[in-house]
């Protein structure tokens, strides 16, 4: 009766234990995972800049140089103002769609999306709610061009 007994008070701590690993290891494994605007903007960033990084969280002068190699960039793809082109994304949601050269299109929104991050960075812009919808529009454009 006795080691009936203790064999059950020892299986109560075993079975406690493997939960909590069990636990520990999904809530490890869940806490991994990212977002598909973060695989989004590190992705567009790669395209970009040639780093799978975002440049709202790295260093604010890296930052810095990041949003000024973009603003040569977005220049050369004809993009002199790019606060602009944010504010006509605002107002026409389908601004992308109208375009005729989906390259042109694809790497645009690549630039821009990095663009809004790295001046976040840099601490040239504040992420606001319009802010957030529209880089929200270009992720959606870009996961949808992707496809």
């Amino acid at each position: 009766m006795t080691s009936q007994g203790s064999s059950q008070n020892i299986l109560i701590p075993i079975a406690l234990f493997i939960l909590s690993v069990t636990i520990i290891f999904f809530s490890y494994k869940l806490g991994q995972q990212i977002s598909i605007t973060e695989k989004t903007i590190r992705k567009a960033a790669c395209s970009s800049i040639g780093l799978a990084i975002d440049p709202a969280i790295i260093e604010e002068e890296i930052a810095r140089n990041i949003s000024h190699l973009l603003d040569l960039e977005l220049k050369r793809n004809g993009c002199n103002d790019w606060k602009l082109l944010l504010e006509e994304i605002a107002q026409n949601t389908s601004f992308f769609k109208i375009k005729k050269n989906e390259k042109y299109s694809i790497n645009i929104k690549n630039l821009l999306l990095v663009k809004i991050r790295a001046a976040i960075g840099c601490k040239e812009i504040k992420l606001s709610k319009a802010l957030d919808l529209i880089q929200e529009l270009l992720v959606e454009d870009i996961i949808n061009q992707e496809k």
